[in-house]
């Protein structure tokens, strides 16, 4: 890794790390080597049940930490 990454604060998004790490264990079960997407409906009644409230900003951010794991986990199976 690089000196910067080492270094890199995210206090600032630890609670998006955490909210992440939160909906991945709503995925379906995958029987095959891949990863399924996250499910928005899925997403949003758990948001609703919790009563979260989530921006799209946060929302897309989250989508787009689904995409980069899904990503390195299809890469490191290769």
């Amino acid at each position: 890794m690089l000196e910067r990454e080492r270094n890199l604060d995210i206090s600032d998004v630890g609670s998006l790390i955490d909210l992440f790490w939160d909906v991945h264990y709503l995925r379906e079960q995958s029987t095959d080597l891949g990863v399924p997407p996250l499910n928005p409906t899925k997403m949003r009644d758990h948001f609703e049940l919790s009563g979260r409230k989530v921006s799209k900003w946060e929302y897309k951010v989250l989508m787009e930490m689904d995409l980069a794991y899904r990503a390195t986990v299809i890469d490191n199976y290769k």
